[in-house]
């Protein structure tokens, strides 16, 4: 396969490869090396047969290069951001959630939801098997209360779209109220029909949620209509920031057996629109999920996102890091920020992390100059959610 600009010379590529077609670019994923080609108004051609053809720009993105390939004028390197350092310590007293202290859940409370509101009080929201629950913190987010009476605070709704599952929370506080984002089916095989759901509840009660009347807010046929695609098993939305007046929304899919990560964007807090996908997994064997975005002052956007495998006896799953300066075109798999401890609650898995963050924008709210990450972790099935410090 080549690669054309407009006046310059052809960039000849790796044969062996998957497409991610969009509406006014596709990204180009090696299945035998360590890269991927976004290209937007490129010519591109296949067995030297013009297959489309414009005007403007390509990015080439790799763990370690970045490069411009541009109309009329060959090839050129743009700087590459700096992959991110953090010292990680894990709390002692982990896992801070779990299951051992909830009685209506035997196996799951993990993916984690925190918040800051105003009071000082940590809530993490986690999800169980079926439903949402939520947990309080006095002392700064480190010994959790389970609060509601033990009843989920997002349930499963008989004759909805989530009639059967309402999972993996998310969200940000604006204005008082906290926006919480899940993914939702009303298939009880949970293979089908995922979707985005929103929901809202004041800061002065977090337990006092109310699902929005549009939900869902984002559904199987938006993603495929943006994206292309026929068949989606599995989509969650993991984390929103806004950016000026944009929210930028962050999530995952499961498209035609291959996991991706994927944004849109939107100008209110329930209208995602303009899905792209940013990361494609390695393989139908690998997985990538759960992006948590955030923003250190004079930093570039960080992204830690989930990579892993399908295999529970042989897992691989830890949190990565990506890096850029816009929110929107990413550098992947620049660091391993976070994995298991053998002998320990997390041994098989750490994965499905979110930072502590202020408000709705991408600013990560600091316990002396830590960044604060609540994460999900796993051992013999039992999933939990622990806390880690991360020193910049």
């Amino acid at each position: 396969m080549y690669l054309e600009t407009t006046g310059g010379s052809d960039k000849t590529v790796d044969n062996s490869a998957s497409f991610i077609i969009g509406a006014d670019y596709f990204t180009f994923v090696s299945t035998t090396k360590d890269y991927s080609i976004r290209v937007r108004f490129l010519t591109w051609r296949d067995d030297d047969v013009p297959v489309r053809r414009t005007t403007a720009i390509a990015v080439v993105m790799a763990p370690a290069l970045a490069l411009l390939l541009v109309a009329g004028g060959g090839t050129s390197v743009a700087p590459v951001l700096p992959a991110p350092e953090f010292t990680v310590t894990k709390y002692a007293g982990n896992p801070i959630i779990s299951v051992a202290d909830d009685p209506s859940e035997a196996v799951e409370q993990y993916v984690p939801a925190p918040f800051r509101v105003p009071n000082g009080d940590i809530w993490v929201y986690v999800k169980g098997q079926r439903d949402i629950y939520a947990w309080q913190s006095t002392d700064g987010g480190e010994t959790f209360t389970l609060v509601n009476g033990g009843v989920p605070v997002i349930e499963n709704e008989v004759g909805q779209w989530d009639s059967q599952f309402a999972l993996e929370p998310s969200g940000f506080i604006e204005d008082d109220i906290i926006h919480l984002y899940y993914k939702g089916t009303n298939d009880s095989g949970a293979q089908d029909d995922w979707s985005w759901g929103h929901a809202t509840a004041p800061v002065s009660d977090p337990t006092d949620v109310t699902k929005d009347a549009g939900n869902p807010i984002a559904t199987p046929a938006d993603v495929i209509a943006d994206i292309g695609g026929t068949s989606i098993e599995d989509l969650a939305i993991s984390d929103v920031v806004k950016l000026g007046s944009t929210y930028h929304y962050y999530g995952y899919v499961l498209l035609d057996n291959r996991y991706q990560l994927i944004q849109a964007t939107g100008t209110d807090v329930d209208n995602p629109d303009g899905f792209e996908s940013i990361l494609l997994a390695q393989s139908d064997l690998h997985v990538v999920t759960s992006p948590s975005v955030f923003k250190l002052t004079g930093s570039a956007y960080i992204m830690f996102y989930t990579q892993g495998t399908f295999s529970v006896s042989n897992d691989s799953s830890r949190v990565k890091a990506a890096v850029s300066q816009d929110a929107v075109n990413w550098t992947f798999d620049l660091a391993t920020i976070i994995e298991g401890t053998p002998s320990t609650w997390d041994e098989d898995r750490a994965y499905a992390a979110a930072v502590l963050k202020q408000g709705s924008s991408p600013e990560p709210f600091l316990v002396d100059g830590d960044l604060v990450l609540y994460y999900s972790g796993q051992n013999s099935g039992v999933a939990d959610t622990g806390l880690a410090y991360l020193t910049p």
